[in-house]
């Protein structure tokens, strides 16, 4: 009818027929709206399963700088070279990651996934059972930082290795849930002005800031609980944590997941298109690194990952260097954690801006960057103030734990423009060469952390950190006065 209209043909009932088409655009034009607006069912699997993994990987990783520092307790060299040894691997293998990512079946990457990462954890976890055995037994006040023998070069070999496999492992789940399935679960076509995705985006990264919260506040509570005596009580209590968390969440986390994959039938289709190219290692990284480069988002994603080399976060050698100006660890679990609610409340506000700047990821990435970028220099104040003191390290925690914010504008709004912008056969190979990127300025921070390995020194790992942020506010902002037609400000 509406076809008769537009062409303007009538039949001898042709009156009758245009009065029926404008009755029919009257009633099916909201219903149109509403049925292309209507919001996907089943994404608090999503978001419970996104729960229970980032639990357990917020946990894991405030552990392993503890355990590390419990140990060798005048140093901060072993910690800092099991970021550098994690970050150099990670940062090599990310852009394979996103590329196998993208040729696997969905449930199978997952799958993989899931049960590697606890497989790799739950071994690392062991292997400081066996190193904290072959250590003499000592209170606190007794206890000196272990020789490099064979034995504990070895556990400590095993530690990084199977560390190593939990972090691909980790990063697998989260190119495949964050990059991937969203895209799939909330279709661009039915999500005019991204307003869907942007809650998605929302809900998750305040899961992720909510697990910063739990975990290391759990871990800390916990193994103060149940300690009680020197370092080797510590260590073991805290695997002890570690696989506990493993046992009740890995079940909890897959059955969730296949249910979502079973009650999304489009989550079973992949274009084929990607499996036809090569599958070497090196044809990944090339390609992926080719895609990511030649990408109109390629200075955005740039500037998300210069604020990766920083120590103004839950890195352990600040986890580190805070234990060694005194800060408890109870109270340093908890300052972490209540960072991890300005993160929240970062993410929690991030659809109201998104809204308030017109509905644009572009301009509310810009605000979230540069924000954060301000929020950040009490820190270097802090610093130049009183320095590596007690006094110094609690300013410094109470400015970390108030700028978190800012940054979870900027996140789920980069986030949001890879989703909205970037081709479905090459998202996780785009998204595995940007976590690339992340690992290698984790891996300078981690060196220069080496360099500048006396706890005196820290202070100079802060002045980076704020520097290092502060250049990438001026590459997002130098990239939106650069597009000048507005090409993909319009399309966010």
């Amino acid at each position: 009818q509406l076809r008769l209209v537009r062409k303007g043909r009538t039949n001898r009932n042709g009156s009758e027929r245009i009065a029926i088409a404008q009755r029919s655009m009257t009633i099916s034009e909201p219903l149109l709206e509403e049925r292309t607006s209507e919001k996907p069912v089943g994404l608090w699997k999503l978001y419970l399963s996104h729960s229970l993994s980032t639990f357990g990987d917020r946990l894991w990783q405030f552990a392993v700088p503890v355990l590390f520092m419990t140990i060798w307790n005048d140093t901060l060299f072993p910690g800092a070279l099991f970021g550098f040894v994690i970050d150099s691997l990670a940062s090599f293998v990310f852009p394979n990651i996103g590329a196998w990512v993208d040729r696997m079946p969905r449930k199978t990457a997952i799958a993989v996934s899931v049960f590697g990462e606890a497989a790799s954890m739950v071994a690392a976890a062991l292997a400081f059972v066996s190193m904290i055995c072959l250590l003499p037994d000592a209170d606190e006040a007794e206890w000196k930082s272990p020789p490099v023998t064979w034995s504990v070069g070895i556990c400590y070999s095993i530690i990084v290795t199977c560390s190593a496999a939990t972090e691909i492992f980790m990063q697998v789940g989260t190119v495949a849930l964050e990059a991937d399935w969203p895209g799939v679960l909330i279709p661009k076509d039915k999500d005019q002005g991204g307003k869907w995705m942007a809650e998605l985006q929302s809900y998750m990264s305040s899961i992720d800031q909510m697990s910063k919260l739990l975990g290391p506040t759990v871990y800390g509570i916990l193994v103060q609980f149940f300690s009680g005596g020197g370092p080797k009580e510590t260590v073991l209590s805290g695997v002890a944590i570690v696989l506990a968390c493993n046992l009740i969440c890995v079940p909890l986390e897959w059955f969730t997941l296949a249910s979502l994959f079973s009650s999304h039938p489009d989550l079973g289709n992949k274009s084929s298109k990607k499996k036809a190219k090569t599958e070497s290692f090196i044809g990944d990284f090339v390609n992926g690194w080719k895609t990511f480069v030649s990408h109109p988002l390629f200075m955005p994603s740039w500037s998300s990952v210069l604020v990766s080399f920083t120590v103004l976060n839950q890195s352990p050698v600040s986890t580190a260097w805070l234990l060694w100006a005194h800060v408890p660890l109870g109270s340093l679990g908890f300052l972490r954690g209540l960072g991890a609610v300005s993160g929240i409340v970062g993410s929690w506000s991030y659809p109201w801006i998104h809204g308030l700047l017109g509905g644009s990821a572009v301009q509310t990435a810009n605000a979230g960057i540069w924000a954060f970028a301000i929020s950040l220099l009490p820190c270097a104040a802090s610093m130049f103030v009183w320095g590596a003191t007690p006094t110094g390290a609690w300013a410094l925690l109470w400015s970390m734990t108030l700028s978190r914010f800012a940054l979870f504008w900027f996140k789920p709004a980069v986030n949001q423009l890879t989703q909205e912008l970037v081709d479905a056969d090459v998202r996780g190979a785009f998204t595995g060469v940007r976590k690339s990127l992340n690992q290698v300025f984790c891996v300078g921070i981690a060196a220069a952390a080496m360099v500048f390995s006396k706890p005196s020194q820290f202070p100079i790992l802060v002045y980076l950190s704020v520097a290092a942020v502060t250049s990438a506010a001026v590459v997002f902002t130098a990239w939106t006065l650069r597009d000048k037609q507005g090409r993909v400000a319009d399309q966010s």
